[in-house]
């Protein structure tokens, strides 16, 4: 068990290529004023990695979190909604996308926005500091498709949405073609390695029995909780040459308890 969690443990770093951090927390620019941006430490498949050996791994991933499943080992695989519902085949929604890139979201909601002015869409324009054109960026790792192993770090990457839409300006009357484009690219930009990842699954554990769990319940089936309840951690704690009113204990779970 040791030896699986560190190598679930070494997917969830930059390191390798396989994964990557989501958007939310690999950008300055996700920072979108108050709010409060989830999953700033959760990764999702590189969308680089699509050679015959990456898929490979991604099964072989999808595997490990089958072996998880019906072992009770509860191995770390620290993903979003966007991956778990992908893993069992369950529809992935605009939710989804906003939980891993809150940034492309946004702006995507207030263009596409019926009510929005030909000012206003001017003015949302010029945040870019450019033309915007039919592309869209997406975060992957460098080193390659993910066969190679080894990333030299997170690299922002532009696509094309058609044929020369780097050359295809947005306009005011054509933006919601755009929104279109960018939401159905970005909410299937990771098809292969999730249906990787699916049957690699369903090697070890039956599809037609996780439909019927949520993708919360199935996040905890395989890799425990999320969320650590201190309070439940106390009752089932036991204690050998101290007690609970020990000062080091007491010090201990403040400790604890000052964590996020």
């Amino acid at each position: 068990r040791e030896a699986m969690t560190e190598m679930v443990t070494d997917l969830h770093t930059n390191v390798f290529t396989l994964f990557v951090v989501c958007p939310n927390g690999a950008d300055e620019r996700h920072k979108i004023g108050d709010k409060d941006v989830i999953n700033k430490d959760k990764y999702m498949p590189n969308a680089k990695s699509t050679s015959p050996l990456a898929i490979q791994m991604f099964e072989f991933v999808g595997k490990l979190m089958g072996h998880s499943l019906r072992t009770k080992a509860t191995l770390p695989f620290n993903f979003p909604s966007f991956v778990w519902k992908g893993a069992v085949g369950q529809p992935i929604e605009d939710s989804d996308l906003s939980a891993i890139d809150l940034h492309t979201s946004e702006f995507l909601r207030a263009l596409g926005d019926s009510a929005l002015s030909e000012a206003a869409f001017e003015a949302k324009i010029s945040e870019f500091g450019a033309d915007l054109t039919f592309t869209t960026t997406r975060t992957t790792a460098g080193g390659g498709d993910g066969g190679s192993g080894v990333s030299s770090g997170a690299v922002a990457t532009k696509v094309e949405l058609v044929p020369g839409g780097a050359s295809m300006r947005v306009t005011y009357h054509n933006r919601r073609r755009y929104v279109a484009l960018v939401r159905h690219f970005r909410l299937h930009e990771l098809d292969r390695q999730l249906a990787a990842i699916r049957r690699g699954l369903s090697c070890v554990v039956p599809l037609r029995i996780l439909q019927l769990f949520t993708w919360p319940q199935v996040e905890e089936l395989v890799a425990g909780k999320p969320e650590v309840d201190l309070e439940e951690l106390k009752r089932h704690t036991e204690y050998r040459s101290y007690t609970p009113s020990s000062p080091v204990i007491v010090w201990f779970w403040e400790a604890l308890e000052s964590l996020t």
